[in-house]
């Protein structure tokens, strides 16, 4: 789609929350024989924080009968990858944000998907719907946010049985200071990658994925207009 300043102590530090791993971005298949995250904890892997099991990703999977050969076979190649690189640049990236002192990576995401709400606002389940989570997951998430001063649970005025998650005035300075840091990691491990035609290639394919396979929340994705800059 998608997408700080030093913590310790707040509640919203690097170690606030970990458990929490970001959506999409750690909770994958294990990638080369790797282990898949959080099986052993409470994290995406246990139920609780794993992707909602209720939208598309639940149809039933026909299996393939075509030999894996030719251009199918460079196909699965580049999946393998992709769930490879996903995974280094994931670690790399938390180690990055510790070391620097920053909140946990899965709660940027959260303070994005709120920032870039049309009324700076989201119910609970708009918000499980953005950021791939359950709606226990995006609970949970929302609790340890809420403590840490970066979130904050407000009643609709026409109906006291609704709920909407906006920033706190900590929530927005703490998602503007990650940015440097964030931005800095990116043009670190990643950037120097890619080519320019070569990102825009990318971009253009995970865009055609995005528009099959994401929810409503995710289809105004559109290459070369959405970064992680707040």
């Amino acid at each position: 789609m998608a997408g700080g300043t030093t913590r310790p102590g707040s509640g919203g530090s690097a170690g606030t929350g970990r458990d929490d791993k970001r959506p999409g971005r750690s909770d994958h298949p294990p990638a080369l024989g790797g282990k898949r995250p959080g099986r052993d904890g409470d994290g995406p892997g246990s139920g609780g924080d794993r992707p909602d099991p209720g939208g598309r990703d639940s149809r039933r999977v026909a299996l393939p009968t075509a030999p894996l050969a030719g251009a199918l076979k460079k196909k699965h190649v580049a999946w393998r990858m992709l769930l490879t690189t996903h995974a280094l640049l994931l670690r790399r990236t938390e180690a990055m944000l510790q070391a620097a002192g920053m909140i946990p990576f899965d709660w940027h995401d959260v303070l994005m998907a709120l920032h870039e709400a049309p009324d700076g606002r989201l119910r609970p389940t708009d918000l499980a719907e953005a950021v791939l989570l359950s709606r226990a997951g995006i609970s949970r998430r929302v609790d340890r946010m809420t403590h840490a001063g970066l979130v904050r649970r407000q009643r609709h005025p026409a109906d006291k049985r609704s709920v909407f998650l906006s920033l706190t005035p900590k929530g927005r300075r703490t998602l503007h200071d990650f940015w440097p840091v964030y931005r800095a990691i990116i043009e670190e491990c990643f950037t120097p990658a890619l080519s320019a035609s070569e990102a825009e290639t990318l971009s253009a394919a995970f865009h055609r994925i995005v528009r099959r396979h994401g929810g409503e929340a995710h289809q105004n994705i559109y290459p070369g207009s959405v970064t992680e800059e707040p």
